[in-house]
């Protein structure tokens, strides 16, 4: 059985904002049908809260950090964020930077 993908807001507002090449959106696009057939072994909850999804959900793929909700008894998930992985890593670093120079 498939899962349902559904995007949040705020996820769809960043998709327009971004100016993605072809191959950005193909990459994107099939990290996201990805979550439609199964969860993806390589995801990991980053998250925890209880629920029976067990929380908040990561994956890495296609260059895409994409964090989601899984519900199982739906066979939904819920994207709750998208970034590309080189933004990640670029603001992770200059937040560091600015931590140590406080």
């Amino acid at each position: 059985m498939t899962n349902q993908i559904y995007l949040t807001p705020s996820v769809n507002e960043t998709l327009q904002s971004l100016e993605l090449s072809e191959k950005q959106l193909q990459d994107l696009d099939t990290a996201i049908n990805s979550l439609g057939e199964s969860i993806p072994q390589e995801s990991r909850i980053v998250f925890a809260d209880g629920t029976p999804s067990g929380g908040l959900w990561e994956l890495d793929r296609n260059g895409w950090r994409i964090v989601f909700r899984y519900d199982s008894q739906q066979n939904a998930v819920m994207v709750a964020d998208i970034r590309a992985k080189t933004y990640t890593a670029a603001k992770t670093h200059a937040d560091n930077e600015l931590a140590a120079a406080s």
